[in-house]
């Protein structure tokens, strides 16, 4: 069993405030519409847009001196990841 609130459609219209506050504080919410659930109301999903990408440019420096020693890949390869990790 959920413990998941439910309003009716008349309740969200004239509390829309009150829900979205307590949205915002992670609660989820069902509408319902003649008895029947139409929607539901919870927090955003993690936008994948706001992912950090590295900075290719600067890894790309750090790894410079290494490929002109000619060190071999694999080596170059560990390092970068034992630096990363």
């Amino acid at each position: 069993m959920s413990n998941m609130k439910e309003y009716n459609v008349r309740h969200v219209q004239h509390h829309l405030a009150a829900l979205l506050e307590a949205v915002e504080r992670g609660e989820k919410v069902r509408i319902t519409r003649r008895g029947r659930v139409v929607a539901q109301l919870g927090p955003p999903e993690p936008d994948p847009a706001q992912l950090r990408w590295p900075d290719s440019a600067r890894r790309l420096a750090r790894l410079a001196p290494l490929i002109e020693d000619g060190a071999p890949v694999s080596s170059i390869i560990s390092e970068d990841r034992e630096d990363r990790f």
